[in-house]
């Protein structure tokens, strides 16, 4: 690689990592936030909060990574421009392709980068996120574990737990039991233990007592135990399975989307889903060969450089748009797929082709001449 190469790809990259710092951390943090409460109700530790948010990760850097491109590349030109270090290329007689060749050999290995986040990494964090999140709210340990408060886990069943150690010992343990409406149960402790037996959770208690009440004959018993095990697993939801959205399915059920989906809402979701990760990393290439477009332009920067940093910004967000509407018209018609491919391919052409022509920037102009 060339030294000039090397040189534009030095700031180039520097810049980019600020913005996929910045950016990275504003989504992943509001993306981390929605999964807070459940976190934190649940009694879990701040380490599968951050196990959550590590699942995360690669569909934030799959959204981060082309905006955070855009932005690095039109920062890199400015400064450039600014700095009239391009005043001085242009008088060596480089042309834009020149210029911009470390910028676009950078963006396809980001748009290889994309493929791998979106084809499968990105949808393997999405179905581990959504499976810890399925096992959180059905985990009937972590809900029955909550200190001070009287819970209602499973129909028929409160529990309330005065206090819990680091070792794991509960104290202060109420159970109520009310699954039969003409006889309920309740169970007191001093202390007990939350264990795990035949794969179904149970509360182990130790010096207490079971309060039997007959409505009928409106009776009380009550009997002293030093050892009692309540078996949590008729209350557990046995029939409950993870169903994955078409964003977090192996991209085999979406190429297959007829013998993987359920109805023809969801074939349409699917095939959507399937274009959208086959197309979403070419943005990256395509927004910085518009920038590339806009700014090189005007490489001298004797006209501003306001101008082409809002027409770039203004065309992406265009092209963005577009993308998204010709992404929902598969909802309609998974026919209309071809419109996403035609708008990027149409995009990638036009800028590369605005590239090429006129590529030389051509000597500054002369001192009372008319700039052309």
């Amino acid at each position: 690689m060339a030294r000039l190469d090397r040189y534009i790809l030095g700031r180039l990259v520097g810049t980019f990592g600020f913005f996929v710092l910045i950016l990275t951390g504003i989504v992943w943090l509001v993306e981390a936030l929605r999964y807070l409460d459940l976190i934190l109700n649940r009694g879990q530790s701040a380490a599968t909060f951050f196990e959550m948010a590590l699942y995360m990760t690669p569909m934030v850097l799959r959204t981060v990574l082309p905006i955070a491109m855009l932005a690095a590349v039109i920062t890199c030109l400015y400064r450039l421009i600014q700095d009239s270090e391009l005043v001085v290329m242009q008088s060596a007689g480089l042309h834009r392709m020149m210029i911009a060749r470390p910028i676009i050999l950078f963006a396809l290995a980001l748009t290889i980068i994309l493929y791998i986040l979106s084809i499968e990494l990105a949808p393997a964090g999405q179905r581990s996120v959504r499976s810890m999140v399925f096992e959180l709210r059905e985990d009937l340990a972590s809900a029955v574990i909550q200190e001070g408060v009287f819970n209602s886990p499973a129909d028929g069943l409160t529990v309330y737990v005065r206090d819990r150690k680091n070792s794991g010992e509960l104290l202060g343990i109420m159970v109520h039991d009310q699954r039969k409406q003409d006889s309920p149960v309740t169970y007191m402790a001093e202390q007990g233990l939350m264990v795990r037996s035949n794969d179904a959770p149970a509360i182990i208690m130790i010096n207490g007592t079971l309060q039997h009440y007959n409505r009928e004959t409106r009776q009380l018993s009550t009997l002293s135990f030093d050892r009692h095990v309540f078996d949590l697993k008729p209350f557990l939801k046995t029939d409950m399975f993870v169903f994955y959205k078409p964003k977090q399915r192996p991209i085999k059920e979406l190429i297959y989307a007829r013998q993987y989906s359920k109805n023809e809402r969801d074939y349409k979701r699917a095939v959507e889903e399937l274009h959208d990760r086959l197309t979403s990393p070419l943005y990256i290439l395509v927004f910085t060969l518009i920038a590339c477009a806009f700014m090189l332009r005007q490489a001298n920067g004797r006209h501003g450089m306001l101008r082409p940093i809002l027409m770039t910004v203004a065309t992406c967000v265009a092209l963005q748009i577009g993308g998204f509407q010709a992404l929902n018209a598969i909802k309609t018609n998974p026919g209309a797929a071809s419109l996403i491919y035609l708008l990027l391919g149409g995009a990638l052409a036009l800028s590369w082709y605005s590239m090429r022509r006129d590529q030389r920037f051509g000597p500054p102009p002369l001192i009372g001449e008319e700039p052309s």
